[in-house]
């Protein structure tokens, strides 16, 4: 089983193109812990990669230029008046409801997403590669590499880009037709739009609050006033995703995730549609999150979106 989820990785590894490197308003640095890596801007920590933790790796926190946690803090910490709903809502992660049967969003069958090797690690671009396993039932259930790419402005604000691949270990993998996934974070409480958050939620289609569950779009962007400034997360599906643009569990009590899987689970067709990949074969999606000062306009917020589907390396 590790032999076959080593080779993937591989693979994967050699068939990405690194590109033209960005240049940077802030170097950035890899910083190893016993179970993370902190991600700096010279001397100042602004995110954590968590790979160590049950059920599944992922960013927490990520501060934004007014210079915390933009990010909900539980379940990694308790703070007064925030919610502890949805413990499986961990920061900045990925995982889906349904693989081959499996509940790899709120894991609560022993589900587990392991990182197997950290396959790239650099500096200069502020670029992290790893592998992972998602495991079920003491089985292998598919295999993953994620390139994760870092960045940090001058200004404070925040980009971490996300290219993943999800392979095949041995026989054919089918993503369910769920609501439940897939790259998602949850937003600190001001951000929310739920009391006590005073957050607002609109999407490229001009949708807003919980308006914009289920649709389709190209974009979503989740704002408020956070530790006495405007801030908002603004969050970008890459035009060659399958499924483009995706649909987005949204919710107003702070949820962002893109979706590209779910269909019939936000009423966008009468049938489900399962993502059925094949023995052998690979499934590729890229997405962006944005953290930056002040609440953009719509216009200003698409112009950015297509700078990024047009800088980004083609498959």
């Amino acid at each position: 089983m590790r032999r076959i989820a080593e080779k993937i990785a591989l693979l994967a590894l050699a068939g990405w193109s690194a590109g033209a490197a960005d240049s940077l308003q802030c170097a950035i640095r890899f910083e190893q812990a016993e179970s993370a890596l902190r991600i700096l801007a010279g001397a100042e920590r602004f995110a954590v990669y968590r790979f160590a933790e049950p059920p599944s790796p992922c960013v927490y926190p990520l501060v934004g230029p007014t210079g915390t946690n933009v990010l909900r803090e539980y379940p990694f910490a308790t703070v007064p008046g925030e919610s502890h709903d949805h413990p499986h809502h961990r920061g900045l992660w990925l995982g889906h409801g349904e693989v081959n049967g499996h509940d790899f969003w709120s894991c609560r069958n022993g589900e587990r997403i392991q990182q197997a090797a950290i396959l790239e690690r650099n500096d200069a671009t502020g670029r992290l590669v790893t592998s992972n396993h998602w495991v079920a039932a003491g089985s292998l259930v598919a295999a993953d590499t994620r390139a994760w790419v870092f960045r940090r402005q001058a200004d404070g604000s925040v980009s971490v880009e996300l290219d993943w691949r999800l392979f095949t270990p041995s026989g054919d993998i089918e993503l369910g037709d769920t609501k439940e996934g897939l790259f998602a974070l949850r937003v600190a409480t001001a951000l929310q739009c739920d009391p006590p958050g005073h957050g607002t939620l609109i999407n490229s289609e001009g949708d807003t609050g919980s308006a914009a569950w289920g649709r389709r779009a190209r974009w979503c962007r989740a704002s408020g006033i956070h530790s006495g400034a405007p801030v908002s997360i603004l969050m970008f599906d890459h035009p060659s995703n399958p499924g483009h643009p995706n649909g987005w569990h949204v919710r107003t009590y702070g949820l962002l995730a893109a979706n590209p899987i779910a269909r019939k689970s936000f009423r966008l067709s009468e049938q489900p549609a399962p993502q059925r990949i094949p023995a052998g074969s690979s499934l590729r999606f890229r997405w962006c999150v944005v953290v930056t000062r002040g609440v953009p306009e719509p216009a200003a917020v698409e112009s950015r979106w297509r700078a990024w589907s047009a800088a980004a390396v083609a498959p």
